[in-house]
């Protein structure tokens, strides 16, 4: 999760000292030549310019702060990547490559699953924190709409990249995760696997139901394409004061794949989300929920935060010097973080956080498989 703030904050740094240099539109386009030379050029700067910094941010996010977080976790060290810039300079590609284990350390098939699933999550993690921040501001910048729907779509697009473009070599993410959840369920060989890929083609369609995807589409094509404009607002349902929108999507986990459903509410500068999780039954059954709000508690300098999830999961292997074992059952993780505004001006540095709480054992999207207790410390920029 930090990555993909880290990420987020760097992306709109650039490009808002780009929007300096390369405007999204020059001069009035009041008749239809000029109209069609404002639009080549805009969709020049986005082929040469935009994309390739898009693209190396959704590349850092799945292989960096995706599979490497987790290779990370599990003890591996010397980890290292390859990140190829995207057309009309590379071919796009990308690779995380884990180093040496810690030594004695056993790694499970769960947290191998969760390696092969780390990119995608991470990816899925940034879209939402996008989302987010686009909630709070109330509209979405041309600039983050590919990188929101490449992270969005990463699941789908490797998915449908595997089954209909043959996308079967060496270090697939889909192939290999099919392969290991069904080996650890006992179904091996693919012609015998439980768990297939055209099973996940069909999971995959209730990423159509996210309706930031729609708005982002529009906010790329019409705002900035056609129009040269930079913020698009965001529409959202009223009722009694308070925004409302509902999202679909669908994730992978260690025990199958997952359907989130959101609900995300605004009133005035608070944000809060709740969150359903229903865990597809091929293998096991299982459900999760969860709540995120934001300035749940706000006064003049400092803010609170919190997130809350319970769940209900099938037994889990956890790794370390020595095997252990989570029964199947509940879990739950309470976490709740502190802003404190250092100063009002336009300074660099804007607010300290500190983010404390509790976490049990059990796969919750970027956090720590095993439980504890969470400490995190740090400085927020400037607000983007």
């Amino acid at each position: 999760v930090v990555g993909a703030h880290n990420l987020i904050t760097l992306h709109r740094g650039i490009y808002e000292a780009q929007n300096i240099f390369l405007k999204p539109r020059w001069f009035e386009e009041n008749n239809f030549g000029i109209k069609m030379l404002g639009i080549t050029y805009r969709l020049s700067k986005t082929v040469l310019i935009d994309n390739v910094i898009d693209h190396l941010a959704f590349l850092i996010q799945h292989e960096v702060f995706g599979h490497g977080a987790r290779f990370r976790e599990f003890g591996f060290s010397g980890n290292t990547y390859k990140l190829n810039p995207i057309f009309p300079y590379g071919n796009s590609g990308g690779w995380a490559i884990s180093g040496i284990p810690e030594p004695g350390r056993n790694v499970t098939p769960h947290e191998s699953i969760m390696i092969t699933i780390g990119g995608s999550e991470a990816n899925s993690i940034l879209a939402n924190v996008l989302r987010t921040k686009w909630l709070l501001r109330g509209s979405i910048n041309y600039r983050e709409t590919a990188l929101y729907l490449s992270t969005a779509n990463d699941l789908s697009m490797y998915v449908l990249f595997t089954r209909y473009f043959s996308r079967n070599g060496n270090g697939n993410d889909i192939l290999r995760f099919l392969q290991r959840i069904n080996s650890y369920e006992g179904y091996r060989g693919e012609a015998n696997y439980k768990l297939t890929l055209d099973d996940l083609i069909g999971h995959i369609w209730i990423n159509l139901l996210n309706p930031f995807q729609y708005f982002s589409v529009y906010a790329y094509v019409y705002t900035y394409l056609w129009s040269g404009e930079e913020e698009f607002s965001i529409p959202m349902i009223q009722i009694r004061g308070v925004k409302y929108l509902p999202s679909f999507r669908m994730g992978l986990t260690p025990f199958g794949t997952e359907f989130y459903f959101e609900n995300i509410f605004l009133y005035s500068d608070k944000f809060v989300e709740f969150q359903l999780r229903y865990g597809d039954p091929t293998f096991h059954r299982y459900w999760g929920a969860g709540v995120h709000a934001i300035n749940l508690i706000r006064g003049s300098r400092a803010s609170l935060n919190v997130r809350a999830s319970v769940w209900n999961q099938p037994y889990l292997m956890l790794g370390g010097e020595r095997v252990t074992e989570k029964e199947e059952g509940y879990g739950g993780a309470l976490i709740g973080t502190m802003f404190y505004n250092v100063s009002e001006s336009n300074l660099l540095i804007q607010n300290m956080f500190a983010e404390v709480g509790y976490k049990s054992a059990g796969f919750l999207g970027g956090e720590r498989i095993s439980g504890g207790f969470i400490v995190r410390l740090g400085v927020g920029l400037i607000d983007f």
